[in-house]
């Protein structure tokens, strides 16, 4: 689950729109290209279409992500010890929880996790001490826990992200580098 997935498929939408626009102008001051003014109507209307297209994209990813499944709220620490808030989904099996962050979430937390072990999450309203902890081995069953529980939303997470096994359609040809993250309970001294 990314939600910064959704944003920098916006900004590629933006982007494109843009660098479009720009080089129909630069073709047209240039003279290389000669539009009427219904063609040109033409060309904004297919532009707005594709803006449009991309728009509803990213809304839909985000309804996938966030409406009707449990998404928790991680308090990951930073170097400044400013703790910052991730809305990740997670998944459990026995008594341990996994969560699966994202390449753009925990991005300072994960590679310190040894001397910052200690999360609070917020689950359903109660938050939550666990002992985070790297579990790479545990890569294959975390997927099958998130396909299972998010079903199709996982499956169109996968499709754009990768899984352990294949590449995804955003990747670029590589495949899911996460590391789940097992979340043992802390418990409270009596």
């Amino acid at each position: 689950m990314q939600v910064v997935s959704l944003k920098r498929i916006n900004s590629i939408a933006i982007l494109a729109a843009t660098q479009i626009s720009v080089e129909m102008e630069f073709l047209v001051g240039k003279g290389w290209l000669h539009l009427e003014a219904h063609e040109m109507r033409q060309v904004i209307i297919v532009a707005a279409i594709v803006v449009g297209v991309c728009v509803t994209y990213a809304l839909a990813h985000l309804a996938l992500i966030e409406v009707g499944r449990e998404v928790v709220v991680v308090h990951e620490p930073t170097p400044t010890e400013v703790v910052r808030k991730a809305r990740l989904w997670i998944v459990d099996d026995g008594r341990y929880s996994w969560i699966h962050p994202g390449g753009a979430n925990a991005q300072w937390w994960i590679p310190h996790m040894d001397a910052n072990p200690i999360v609070e999450i917020d689950r359903g309203g109660e938050i939550r001490r666990y002992r985070a902890l790297p579990d790479l081995e545990a890569h294959a069953r975390v997927h099958q826990l998130l396909r299972e529980k998010y079903g199709v939303a996982d499956r169109w997470v996968r499709f754009l992200e990768g899984t352990d096994t294949r590449s995804g359609l955003l990747t670029w040809g590589e495949r899911c580098k996460t590391v789940p993250i097992r979340l043992e309970p802390v418990v409270a001294a009596p």
